[in-house]
């Protein structure tokens, strides 16, 4: 049987970014401090969750189509883990 995985390394955080974020008005400095591992950090609040990729190389492609007037569409390679755009050429070879 054939398995097959993902993995991603992404920083959480800089150290320098930390002691920014520490200087924050509503931040409770030692609640900070004093957090056990895998417990909420009350720092939570101050960040958003980042656009799915997914949605980003969609919007991409449909950006194109309608600022650009190409004909243009995404699609997703799952084994190689990559998004590509392409696009509707020309029958001379060039973009629409």
């Amino acid at each position: 049987m054939w398995h097959y995985s993902k993995t991603v390394d992404v920083p959480l955080y800089r150290a320098g970014d930390l002691g920014m974020v520490l200087q924050i008005e509503d931040v409770d400095r030692e609640k900070v401090g004093a957090l056990l591992l895998r417990q909420a950090s009350p720092l939570r609040k101050f960040v958003t969750l980042a656009p799915k990729r997914a949605d980003a190389v969609h919007v991409f492609a449909a950006r194109l189509r309608k600022e650009h007037g190409l004909a243009s569409w995404s699609r997703y390679a799952n084994l190689a883990n990559h998004w590509f755009v392409d696009r509707e050429p020309c029958e001379d070879g060039t973009p629409r």
